[in-house]
């Protein structure tokens, strides 16, 4: 009889399996999966919107992307700015850069023309008044006084002709000084423009990102399955102890029973 209760409490106590510890790789795991799912949610505005997508590599990633004619305007700005950037920057259509050479040239040579107008016919006439003074002087012209007058008179005029030209010399520098500059301003301004036209597509493109702007929002958790996990490990743990207390017990007292002498 003894033997019998004995076997029953063991069949039903003392041979249970301890319990399995959880799989903790797993369980963190799905609580990642948990937290990552709730913490990408999807957002959108009037403008532009946001999504979360898993690729079978199992990495998230984001799409953001405009909304309505602003997705067309994008297009459209990106499809312009290819086609500008795809091609090389034509300057055939620059104006030519002038060095000016031709505008100084022909400045001295009018600069000069004009004042030799006005002192041709001064040093014609003071030539002449030269050679009358020395005739009523009696003087020849050939003779060594009449010569040292009229080289002097020769090194008047050629100071002063000279004078002239260095005038037109300075005046025709200065035009063609100006003529450069303004043929480098005017070359400077048309690439500028030709810069500007270029990268328009993409500066307005910039312009756009700011409506790409997502309001912001609170990280949340997930299930904690790995802490549940740990819970249920723990209180099963617990419970097979306790159990196995139990049986221990019961076959302590089973066998007190058995030492017992029987009557028939």
């Amino acid at each position: 009889m003894a033997d019998q209760n004995l076997g029953n409490v063991t069949k039903s106590g003392g041979k249970k399996n301890a319990p399995r510890p959880p799989d903790y790789e797993a369980a963190t795991e799905k609580q990642s999966q948990a937290n990552a799912q709730l913490n990408r949610p999807d957002v959108s505005t009037p403008y532009a919107s946001q999504q979360w997508t898993q690729g079978p590599d199992g990495q998230w990633r984001m799409n953001t992307s405009f909304s309505g004619a602003l997705g067309g305007a994008a297009g459209a700005l990106n499809q312009q700015a290819a086609d500008a950037l795809g091609k090389p920057l034509d300057l055939s259509g620059l104006p030519e850069l002038d060095s000016g050479a031709g505008a100084r040239d022909q400045a001295i040579n009018a600069a000069y023309g004009q004042a030799a107008s006005r002192l041709n016919p001064q040093w014609e006439q003071r030539e002449g008044q030269l050679r009358q003074r020395l005739a009523n002087q009696g003087l020849d012209p050939d003779s060594e006084a009449g010569r040292n007058a009229m080289r002097q008179l020769g090194q008047e005029r050629n100071d002063a002709y000279s004078s002239a030209m260095s005038g037109a010399i300075s005046q025709g520098t200065a035009a063609g000084d100006s003529v450069f500059r303004n043929s480098a301003m005017a070359r400077q301004q048309a690439l500028a423009e030709a810069l500007r036209k270029r990268g328009q597509p993409l500066e307005e493109l910039g312009a756009l990102q700011g409506f790409l702007k997502m309001p912001g929002y609170s990280q949340v958790e997930g299930p904690q399955y790995l802490n549940a996990a740990l819970a249920k490990y723990q209180g099963d743990t617990a419970k097979y102890k306790a159990d196995q207390e139990a049986w221990a017990d019961s076959l302590g007292a089973l066998g007190s029973l058995a030492a017992l002498p029987f009557k028939m």
